[in-house]
Order: structure tokens, then sequence, then C-alpha cells
């Protein structure tokens, strides 16, 4: 019998080094495949603790960078945030509209809430006084009186000296709250002021400064700078006025004797200006319009909605500013979308009356309208009323949205170089659009 052939010694070794690599092989895998679980469970318990920083670092970005982030989508950032000082600054150096309305009317929101928050962003409060948005102006006045600020005084007397008519009122506003004697003398000098809400206002200081009643309301000086329903406002109250500014007048002429001989003058003020990006809109014919081409002029943005028909009041005004001011300016009529449902038309407008009772808000309550619509209705306005300046379409609310378009009218001054100098939202007088055109070529009223 023939035994079994035996396997050679080199065989043998191959088959045992075959075995052992196998081996070594599945301990490899193993450990691979463990490696790879505790890391992905480190991973996972990580992204778990991490995951909210990291969300709100990324929703954060995001807001910074966009042209009209929702107060809804703000406010929510703002309460998931530790430390708001830092935020809050940086929403203000966005110098967007948008951006820098929030933080105001945060900081109003919280301001008996949190006195360590005011000084950390103090400076930036104070800045906000010479802000081009006259909304702006008025709540960190709103802020620095509810904190009884030593400079309201100083703050307020600088607005005296401002174009704008809605402003001179605001800084009457403000001196009321904190008036004394010396006050007295500069305060008279706006019983001669062309508008008569300023004239009210001027009173209201002289009886909080005398202890005396010349026999004025703050509603004598109604209409308010904004409108109060569709239809026109009502004249100001002028007999009640003027008897009031009478009574003033010979008050003063029996007292002045006793204040100072000389009246002090206005503190001077350089007001802030923001940039503004180029942009393009449709006209009513079509042809694309953009704000680049008037660069050299300066340029009033006039927005307006077929949902809001006392936005077009100023029209007349702003026909005749274009055709004496033609050569140093252009202005742009900027039809927005109608969201006639959404309106609250009879809300409280307060005391400055600079907030419209006619809102508009665009949220999905009302068809859109598609740019042909708002062509065809901006053709139609602009050829009934005869219209001297572009009348242009902003259907997505792209550019609308970027100046906080939702209250209307709403006015953008933009200077010859491309900086915004003035928003403001409701009616003013031709003599006040062109005293606020004519201070945009002031370089010393400016600071970026």
């Amino acid at each position: 019998m023939h035994s079994p052939p035996k396997a050679s010694a080199g065989s043998s070794g191959q088959n045992n080094e075959r075995t052992t690599a196998n081996a070594d092989g599945l301990v490899q895998v193993r450990r691979t495949r463990r490696w790879f679980v505790v890391c992905g469970g480190v991973v996972a318990i990580l992204a778990f603790a991490f995951w909210g920083p990291i969300r709100l670092r990324c929703t954060t970005y995001f807001l910074l960078r966009g042209e009209s982030p929702s107060e809804e989508a703000l406010s929510q950032i703002m309460g998931e945030t530790r430390n708001p000082g830092p935020l809050l600054e940086a929403l203000w150096n966005t110098q967007r509209i948008p951006h820098r309305k929030f933080v105001l009317a945060y900081l109003n929101r919280i301001v008996s809430s949190d006195p360590g928050l005011f000084r950390q962003v103090g400076p930036m409060l104070l800045q906000a006084t010479t802000d081009p948005d006259i909304e702006v102006r008025q709540l960190a006045f709103t802020a620095l009186a509810r904190l009884k600020h030593p400079q309201v005084r100083q703050l307020a007397l600088a607005q005296l000296s401002d174009a704008d008519p809605a402003v001179r009122l605001m800084g009457l506003q403000s001196l009321r709250r904190v008036a004394t004697s010396n006050e007295v003398p500069l305060t008279v000098r706006f019983l001669e002021d062309p508008d008569p809400r300023v004239v009210v206002a001027a009173i209201m200081v002289l009886q909080r400064a005398t202890a005396q009643n010349f026999a004025v309301r703050s509603s004598d000086a109604l209409p308010q700078f904004t409108c109060i329903d569709t239809n026109p406002p009502p004249a100001a109250d002028l007999p009640a006025i003027l008897k009031a500014v009478q009574q003033c007048q010979q008050w003063w002429s029996l007292h002045k004797g006793q204040y100072q001989s000389s009246v002090p003058s206005l503190p001077q003020t350089q007001n802030m200006c923001l940039p503004v990006a180029d942009f393009g809109l449709e006209d009513s014919v079509g042809n694309e319009v953009r704000l680049g081409k008037f660069l050299g002029k300066n340029v009033l943005m006039f927005f307006w909605s077929p949902g809001a028909p006392a936005s077009l009041d100023d029209v007349s005004a702003l026909k005749s500013l274009q055709e004496k001011q033609r050569d140093r300016l252009a202005v742009l009529g900027i039809c927005i979308p109608a969201a006639p449902n959404c309106a609250d038309e009879h809300a409280d407008t307060g005391e400055l009356g600079t907030k419209p009772v006619q809102h508009h808000s665009h949220e999905s309550c009302a068809p859109p309208q598609t740019a042909a619509q708002l062509r065809t209705l901006a053709r139609q306005v602009s050829d009934g009323l005869k219209i001297n300046f572009p009348m242009l379409v902003d259907p997505q609310f792209t550019v609308g949205g970027r100046f906080d378009a939702d209250d209307l009218p709403l006015y953008v001054l933009v200077d010859s170089h491309g900086t915004i100098r003035r928003r403001f939202v409701g009616f003013r007088s031709e003599r006040a659009l062109s005293a606020m055109v004519a201070e945009t070529d002031n370089p010393s009223q400016m600071m970026k």
C-alpha cells in the first residue's frame, strides 16, 4: 500500500502564512470598524452638543448679509443669543436700513430691563441720533429719554437746525421733556417756523419752561406727517395756532428782559450717510432704469402702491420739484405691489406722527401682481397725473425690501455721490423737500 504523499515543508509554511495573514486582516477590519464607530459616536455627541451654536453662527452669518431679513428672524436670533451686545453692533454696522431699525426697536423694548447692555451700546445709541433715517432717530431719542441720558438736551437742540420739519418737530418734542428757562429765548424763534406742527411744538416747550398756559394742544397741529386714511388729511387749525402764537409773543414782549439778551446758537452736527448699492428696475414701458445712471445728481426715490392711494398725494409737489431742479435732481417713482388685505389703516401714529397709518405688508394675503400689471398701473397713473419723472415697478419687492418700504409714502434721498442722506415716511411740502435736496449739496452736513 502506498501512503499519501506528505506536504512539503515549503507548502506547509505558505499555508500557515496565509492563515496568519487572514487572521490579521480580520483583526484589522474589526479594529477599523470599532474606530469608525467610536469616531462616529464622538462626532454625533459633538454635533448634538454644539449643534445649537453652529446653527446660530450660520443663521447669524446669513442674516447679517441679507438685504431685508424679516423682523421675526432677527427677533429669534436675538432670543437665542446669550450676549446681545456684539450682535447688535454687528447688525448696526451692516449699514443696512432693516437691520438698523431692528436694533433700535429692540433696544427700546428692553431699555428698562438690561441697563448693562446700554453701557455696551451707548456710543451706537448716540450715533443713531444723527442717522439719515428719521425713524431710527426717533427710536434713539425715545430710548435716551427713558434712560434719562444727560446728553438728551444737547442732542435735541442739534435737531432744530435740520431742513426736515419732522426732525425739528422731533427735536422740540425731545427738548420739551427736559426744558428749563434756558430754552425760552431759543424756542421763541420757532414761533415763526413755516410748518405749523413745529410752531405748536415750540409753544408746548414754552408752556413747560415758563409754566404759562398758551391754550394750545398737540392736536392743533394736525395733520401729522402721515396720511390718516385714504382721504386727504385735514388742514391744521391755523386760527387756534395763530391765537396761541400771539399770546406767546405778547408774553415774551413783557418778560424777555428776564432772560439773557443774546440767543444761543444752535449746535451743529454732522448727519450720517449710508452707502447704497446700484439696482435696476423696469419703467412703465418695460425699459430698465438703473440708479447708477443718475450718479452726479441728487436722486429722490418715492415709493407708492396701488393699495395705498393716498401715497400719491405728494405727486404735485414732486412734479414741481423735478421741473425746477431738473439739472441737479432726478425724481424716481417706484411702484410696489399692493397688499390691501394686510393693511392696518387705522393704527395709532404716536406723538411724532412719522409712522403712517397706511401700512404696506408683503405677506401672502393678496394675489401677487405681475410686472406687466404693475407696469400698466404705473403707466395709467403717470398718464393720468401727467408725471414728468420715471415711474419704475418693483414687482418682487426687492428694492422696496432693501429700503423697508412697508409704510407709505416712503422717500429716500440719495446724494450725487451715491450715498443715502435721508429716509423718511409721510408727506412733506415742496418747500421742505426742496430744502432737504439743497442740504445734500453741503459736504459739511455729511458723515459716513
